[in-house]
């Protein structure tokens, strides 16, 4: 529920709750960029080296002339794996596939907002590591039966919109 989780280089960065600017939930990550390339960074994430791993962020009503953009960052060797961008405005998601180098054990998104002085409200990041099937239960769920209402799984390459290769999603 706040952004202790999140640091800001050449951003400010804030939790919003406007309806208007949250995609799903109750809230996003706002992030003003004070200087082109901008970015608001997460904690660490654990990873094992030489593993593929899904990456995705979403965001919602982004204006004309803002760019939102993803790069996965290796902590533990302090560079770049990989990046996207959004370039098309409104509302939407990137996501990439990546694998984690040598040694790698530790990653970190960097939401970066390309221009400088545009905001960007970025929502529901998600890592995923490739063929993992079981995952756990994130802390804030107190009591899975009451509180899971629907269980989808990916059933494979699907076609997506747009012939996208995201996978497609099935209900259990």
């Amino acid at each position: 529920a706040n952004t202790t989780n999140w640091t800001g280089t050449n951003a400010t960065v804030t939790k919003t709750t406007t309806a208007a600017q949250v995609l799903m939930g109750v809230r996003a990550l706002s992030v003003v960029s004070t200087a082109a390339g901008g970015y608001a960074q997460s904690a660490s994430m654990s990873v094992e080296e030489a593993q593929t791993y899904y990456a995705a962020v979403s965001f919602k009503n982004v204006v004309a002339g803002a760019s939102p953009n993803l790069v996965v960052w290796d902590v533990s060797n302090a560079a770049q794996i990989d990046a996207k961008t959004w370039s098309l405005g409104g509302t939407g998601t990137v996501s990439l596939g990546f694998l984690t180098p040598s040694g790698c054990r530790q990653i970190a998104y960097r939401l970066t907002v390309v221009e400088n002085s545009k905001t960007v409200y970025f929502d529901n990041a998600i890592l995923l590591r490739t063929g993992q099937r079981l995952y756990p239960l994130p802390t804030f769920v107190l009591n899975p039966d009451a509180e899971i209402l629907e269980v989808y799984a990916a059933t494979g390459g699907g076609s997506g919109v747009g012939g996208s290769s995201r996978p497609e999603m099935a209900e259990l």
